[in-house]
């Protein structure tokens, strides 16, 4: 009886402390895989400054939108003051995930915290990060590898559905090409994620997990399979665009496994590395994501992502 009561009162101490706080999560590991990765390879593509801006801040921005916002704290901490079993829910079955189930205190309460409030969250954003079937499947990566052949095929058709309409509007010539960009970063939010959230469902996300999945540099290899989905795709949406292909160095491999293989030095980011390959390779006078996003806004980007959430919905 005692140890229940011990650990009643360290999981209520733990869900406030962090199964609330661990809604909110870090973002600099999510910008390195949608705004700089996903802008380097549509340059690498063949797309100019201009319109791989246009790309990488669509799929960064999905991130942020209130309706394509996996998190949606606000949303949920209303969504669970409405409800009034959803703290005596959080903390009862997060006893249990943690006591007995073998998940860290944080993994366990953010976790139940993330389900009890998931029908808070808009539809959208759920399909947009975790492609799949429904809230409580696992997602699978969008392409796998073969093992004799290396050559990738398709593995999951939610994870494709909003790129091939991008593809779609690029191949009937849409008018409304700054649309059709933004569709396409929307797109490769989804296919992106399809690799980082493998083996997590919507309803509870990854919320609390250690390492955190978004950080692609605990995992090498899948790194570099998500370099080569995003730069197939873009090669492909570039030649529906523009007529045409372009040749690619393979130097580019070389260049992203230093981005993830060379330990960081002191008070360095991995930002910091993606900025300075951006600038010395390419030529581009390239920031992070306040600069980004700066241009993005005074080219009506966020107008374009808004023209391409309608046909998203």
């Amino acid at each position: 009886m005692r140890r229940m009561m011990n650990l009643a009162a360290i999981g209520i101490a733990a869900f406030c402390g962090t199964g609330c706080s661990t809604m909110l999560r870090g973002d600099d590991s999510d910008r390195d895989v949608h705004l700089h990765l996903t802008y380097f390879m549509a340059r690498k593509a063949g797309f100019d400054e201009a319109e791989a801006r246009a790309i990488a801040s669509g799929n960064c921005h999905t991130d942020y939108h209130p309706e394509t916002n996996s998190v949606g704290t606000e949303r949920r901490v209303i969504g669970g003051l409405i409800n009034p079993l959803t703290v005596p829910r959080i903390i009862g079955i997060g006893l249990i995930d943690w006591g007995w189930g073998g998940e860290t205190a944080v993994r366990a309460f953010a976790g139940q915290t993330a389900g009890a409030t998931a029908w808070a969250l808009r539809p959208l954003a759920h399909r947009l990060h975790f492609p799949s079937p429904g809230l409580y499947q696992k997602t699978v990566p969008a392409f796998r590898t073969h093992p004799e052949t290396g050559e990738m095929y398709y593995n999951n058709r939610e994870a494709m559905i909003v790129l091939e309409q991008a593809f779609r509007a690029l191949e009937t010539r849409d008018p409304d090409v700054p649309r059709a960009l933004a569709l396409l970063g929307i797109g490769l939010h989804t296919l992106q994620d399809s690799y980082k959230h493998q083996g997590y469902c919507g309803a509870f996300g990854h919320i609390g997990v250690f390492p955190d999945p978004d950080d692609i540099s605990r995992d090498p290899g899948m790194a570099l399979e998500i370099a080569e989905a995003t730069l197939n795709s873009l090669r492909h949406a570039r030649r529906l665009l523009h007529g045409k292909g372009m040749r690619i160095a393979e130097r580019w491999r070389e260049e992203f496994r230093r981005i993830y293989t060379v330990p960081l030095r002191g008070g360095e980011r991995r930002q910091d590395r993606w900025i300075a390959l951006i600038r010395e390779t390419l030529g581009d006078s390239y920031g992070g994501w306040d600069d980004t996003r700066e241009r993005w806004l005074a080219d009506g980007g966020d107008e374009a992502f808004e023209r391409a959430l309608d046909r998203v919905r």
